[in-house]
């Protein structure tokens, strides 16, 4: 059996440790909520993350998004793995300098998935891409992340896509939005993809008092996937086996560097590489809304 990592949190409280991990300590938004956050967990207390990775094998980032890249090139500048909550930069150009901080430090990271996304993701059968994929998130959920900003259901949603037909080379995008002032209330996207696949999005703000909802189809090669809800059930047809779900997220992470396997992208965590190209296609996206022909790129 392997030894346990290492772990220091860095954010809030909130996260669960891993069975494979055994925390080190913490540092919070204050030094007051350090200070009860670490007596609570039965860790230590540490000033800032470049203190706590020194001490840690995997450092979690969740700190306030502003500060949370800077926080992430603390910890891999002390040699620490880092998992980080999404997004892990405020920009494009920030994330592919903390890929570049981490391939100087011989570390991994991976970040969490914008939508909580692993059972739609541990769902697809081995192998299978959808060809055909529609996606409407309604209201303000908070059970499916919907009530979190837009920016990050948008991502959420194009990572929906994006996993379920295997892709992220788009061909062509169409995208129409509705306005309120600077909210968006509704928004629409086609995207085809280089593979041939095709994928509709829609989001948008209900009215209050009309019934919450989350509907996913994807379809392809004879296998048919739907949901009415993205932490599942999902119902697969067609499919000669589905595979069962396995740790996700940190857990998933911290298992892999514990049996000395390079982290991949999986049912709750993206590479960064892969989370770069999801923030590229979400400022893609982001700008043909703003553009006058609010359309194709």
């Amino acid at each position: 059996m392997t030894s346990p990592l290492s772990l220091g949190f860095v954010g809030s409280p909130g996260r669960v440790v891993p069975p494979e991990a055994a925390l080190v300590g913490v540092v919070g938004e204050t030094t007051a909520q350090t200070a009860d956050w670490a007596r609570e967990a039965g860790a230590q207390p540490f000033a800032n993350a470049a203190d706590l990775a020194g001490s840690c094998d995997v450092v979690a980032v969740a700190s306030d998004p502003a500060q949370r890249a800077a926080d992430a090139r603390a910890a891999l500048g002390q040699g620490a793995h880092v998992f980080a909550a999404w997004p892990p930069a405020a920009s494009v150009e920030e994330a592919e300098g903390l890929a570049a901080r981490a391939e100087e430090a011989g570390a991994e990271v991976a970040v969490e998935r914008p939508l909580p996304l692993a059972a739609v993701v541990a769902a697809r059968p081995e192998g299978w891409a959808a060809r055909l994929v529609a996606l409407d998130l309604a209201g303000a959920d908070p059970t499916e992340g919907l009530d979190l900003p837009w920016p990050r259901r948008l991502a959420g949603a194009l990572d929906a896509v994006m996993a379920l037909v295997r892709s992220g080379a788009i061909a062509h995008l169409d995208v129409q939005a509705d306005r309120e002032d600077a909210r968006v209330r509704s928004f629409l996207a086609s995207l085809r993809f280089k593979t041939g696949a095709y994928a509709h999005i829609g989001i948008r703000d209900e009215a209050e008092g009309w019934p919450q909802s989350v509907r996913l189809a994807a379809s392809g090669g004879g296998v048919r996937l739907s949901a009415r809800s993205l932490r599942g059930p999902i119902c697969i047809e067609g499919a000669a086996s589905v595979p069962e779900p396995d740790a996700t997220g940190l857990a998933a992470f911290v298992a892999s560097l514990a049996h000395g396997h390079v982290p991949a992208s999986g049912p709750g965590a993206l590479a960064l590489s892969d989370a770069v190209a999801l923030m590229r296609l979400a400022e893609r996206v982001q700008a043909a809304m703003r553009g006058p022909s609010l359309g194709r790129g």
